[in-house]
């Protein structure tokens, strides 16, 4: 079996979605959206996305655009 850490994080993680092209993952942690690349040494890219804790996340395959959901009662594009 073959097993491998993708990332750490100090709070919880709710939603996790593959990227477009399958090289990328998306995934929550607290208020902020994080795509971290499968690359070793690629930059992990992170931002504030809502004003409550992220629930849920998609990457859309075919318009390549993410959709959140928060607790702050948004969804945003």
């Amino acid at each position: 079996m073959l097993r491998s850490t993708l990332a750490q994080q100090g709070t919880p993680v709710y939603s996790v979605a593959w990227g477009p092209d399958s090289e990328k993952v998306l995934y929550t942690a607290g208020k902020q959206l994080i795509i971290k690349p499968l690359q070793p040494n690629a930059k992990v890219l992170q931002w504030k996305a809502h004003d409550g804790i992220i629930l849920k996340v998609d990457w859309n395959s075919v318009n390549d655009l993410i959709l959140s959901a928060g607790e702050d009662c948004k969804y945003k594009v």
